[in-house]
């Protein structure tokens, strides 16, 4: 067993979990609580933008000025890498009513391929709006924190809080 880990050995062929993997695991769950007390905080206009940050970081390219060019729009975005669009609607706060109005005006229109409703407070669960083909996704808080922490946008939060 020369160059391993006779102890890591033993736990991968038992199927057991590292207690540092644990730890950071639970440290990383009470991160994305914390993160999400940070977004909920923002002015609408920042979560606009950090939605779009999010966005850039995937490596979508934006079409649009934020909530400028279209009424119903927010980012009118493009995946090079998938040759795909986006219609992506950004609400601070919202509702089943509006979310179900978002998702009738991206059927539409002909030009996108998915939509991505993102918001940050919602009156109810909107779970069972998102499609089952997979071109309407809806990103509550947690999906928000999660994705600015594998982002890399941690800090440009924390800074925005301040």
């Amino acid at each position: 067993m020369r160059g391993i880990d006779a102890d890591y050995l033993l736990r991968k062929l038992r199927g057991e979990v590292a207690p540092e993997i644990t730890e950071v695991e639970q440290t990383l769950t009470a991160l994305r609580t914390q993160v999400c007390g940070l977004i909920a905080g923002l002015w609408w206009k920042d979560f606009e933008l950090l939605t779009d940050l999010i966005f850039s970081k995937a490596g979508w390219q934006r079409f649009s000025v934020l909530g400028e060019t279209e009424k119903d729009i927010d980012i009118d975005a493009y995946a090079p890498t998938t040759q795909r669009r986006a219609f992506i609607q950004i609400k601070s706060q919202t509702n089943r009513h509006e979310a179900k109005k978002y998702i009738d005006t991206f059927r539409s229109y002909d030009d996108f391929d998915e939509m991505f409703f993102v918001y940050h407070t919602a009156t109810e669960d909107l779970s069972d709006l998102a499609c089952k083909d997979g071109n309407v996704h809806l990103w509550g808080i947690e999906d928000i924190a999660a994705l600015v922490i594998n982002s890399g946008l941690l800090s440009w939060l924390i800074n925005k809080r301040r």
